[in-house]
């Protein structure tokens, strides 16, 4: 889930940062300090969410909006806006300019959480998003080592692996290098080097020692070069063209 927070309060801001990635299964979070440099995002990028501040220096948050209402790519965003004022007058101010979802501080962890599920469903959207081909491999580069996983799922945004452990290999608790391979029945398509920032990880099993056997690692991508994003897209397609047949098969 890619979400960008505006808010020229840092402190505010990163605590949004942190109750996100608590909330939510690999977000990628973009944090900006101003609404102009808010809208130089979303004229070239998509987003998932946008949570914004009301009171900005240079455009509080329901102007952009407003702007944001017109943008190519996130004119459909869900939008959450953090007020300072939550008076019913304020409220009514906010509805009529067609914001339906805000938060007033304090607020916790679970609140945001609950609130993106409400604007935008993030977990219809990750069930969505992902798709689990058998046989795919993973092949995970970090600090002069390479490891074999099996791929879990991956969507456009991450990956999930599951591997073999060994205590030399704490350094998958970083950011790696990842290559994908299909299998045959997707011509065993390459996507190869995705950049990628470790987000978790979950220990399957454990040896007698008490350090784990296998484990899952979830990574998301930094950024997809125009080759890997057609590559990744055209497996995508096809993995949708196979289910839908499946479907009305069935």
């Amino acid at each position: 889930m890619n979400v960008l927070i505006i808010h020229e309060l840092k402190w505010i801001s990163t605590l949004i940062h942190k109750f996100l990635l608590a909330e939510l299964t690999d977000p990628q979070i973009t944090e900006v300090a101003s609404t102009k440099k808010g809208l130089e995002k979303i004229q070239k990028e998509k987003f998932d969410a946008i949570i914004c501040g009301e009171d900005q220096a240079d455009m509080d948050g329901p102007a952009f909006y407003q702007k944001m209402l017109v943008s190519p790519l996130n004119k459909e965003t869900p939008f959450i806006l953090i007020v300072a004022n939550d008076s019913k007058k304020n409220m009514k101010k906010l509805v009529d300019q067609g914001i339906k979802f805000y938060l007033n501080p304090p607020f916790t962890s679970p609140d945001l959480g609950a609130k993106v599920d409400s604007a935008c469903n993030p977990r219809r959207q990750r069930k969505q998003e992902r798709i689990s081909i058998p046989g795919t491999k993973a092949f995970i580069r970090f600090e002069h080592q390479e490891v074999e996983g099996n791929v879990v799922n991956i969507s456009m945004n991450g990956i999930l692996c599951d591997i073999e452990y060994s205590d030399q290999y704490m350094g998958l608790l970083k950011s790696a290098y990842v290559s994908v391979q299909f299998p045959a029945g997707y011509q065993s398509v390459e996507v190869k080097n995705l950049v990628c920032r470790y987000l978790r990880s979950t220990a399957l099993s454990w040896k007698e020692n008490d350090s784990p056997a296998r484990l899952q690692l979830v990574w998301c991508f930094t950024g997809l070069a125009d080759k890997n994003k057609k590559r990744l897209a055209g497996v995508f397609d096809q993995f949708r063209a196979e289910l839908k047949q499946l479907q009305e098969s069935s």
